[in-house]
């Protein structure tokens, strides 16, 4: 290869960032987000398998996937046909470090790990992604919760919004 051609990182760039792009500069760091994925994954206890990162999230905050040689959502939900009391199987939520929801989580989590928010919102999304895959366990705390938050923002905007 030709050396003239290489792109040189100047030696005074102390942060270690050499020529990244300004998207790349504001991404999180990976540790935080590493963090961030244990604390939701503390929150939601038992009713995900894994918190972690996603790679292939563009537009949405979060996904719940099936493990791998885990069952399907679809295949739960027919076993759920059969027997009313099965559980749907345990999932794995995949976060976007990249969508500002979860980056003002992230940021909400580096002020106070135990904040009251960051609980109320990892459940509700936790809720809202088990609506997308067809398994809403307890509708009525879903709509308590999103009622609550709908409360803390309407307090919120009133308190900005005040001249």
């Amino acid at each position: 290869a030709d050396l003239e051609s290489l792109k040189k990182i100047e030696p005074e760039k102390q942060d270690g960032q050499g020529d990244r792009t300004e998207s790349e500069k504001d991404a999180p760091d990976s540790l935080e987000l590493e963090k961030l994925c244990t604390r939701l994954k503390n929150i939601l206890g038992t009713q995900v398998e894994e918190v972690r990162i996603s790679q292939r999230l563009t537009e949405s905050p979060a996904v719940l996937v099936t493990a791998e040689g885990g069952i399907s959502a679809q295949m739960s939900r027919i076993m759920q046909v059969v027997n009313k009391d099965a559980p749907p199987s345990k999932k794995i939520m995949e976060i976007n470090a990249k969508h500002p929801l979860i980056r003002n989580m992230l940021k909400t989590f580096q002020r106070n790990p135990k904040d009251s928010y960051l609980e109320k919102t990892t459940d509700i999304l936790f809720q809202v992604l088990m609506l997308q895959d067809g398994f809403l366990l307890d509708p009525h705390k879903m709509v308590d919760q999103v009622q609550s938050l709908l409360s803390d923002a309407s307090n919120w905007y009133l308190k900005e919004t005040t001249i």
